[in-house]
């Protein structure tokens, strides 16, 4: 499952520390960062297949943070789930 955002900032001097900060303390792990592109994981294969909470299951996001906006992408493997729109 792949969903995108886009959220308009108004200063980015904070915006990199503060997003690292909120995806680690939420449980991922950065595993690149550099000229404003953060990716971060979560997860495994077993997780998701073993967990019906799909904030265990599974994650990369990627996070690009340019002049006067942050986009992220989230990519969830839902292998094994059955996947709602709630």
């Amino acid at each position: 499952m792949r969903k995108n955002i886009i959220i308009p900032v108004t200063s980015v001097v904070e915006v990199v520390e503060k997003t690292i900060k909120y995806f680690q303390h939420s449980g991922f792990k950065l595993v690149e960062n550099g000229n404003g592109k953060l990716k971060f994981t979560r997860g495994s294969l077993a997780s998701t297949m073993w967990t019906f909470n799909p904030l265990k299951w599974k994650s990369e996001v990627r996070v690009e943070i340019n002049e006067g906006q942050i986009s992220a992408e989230f990519n969830i493997d839902t292998t094994g789930q059955m996947v709602t729109n709630a």
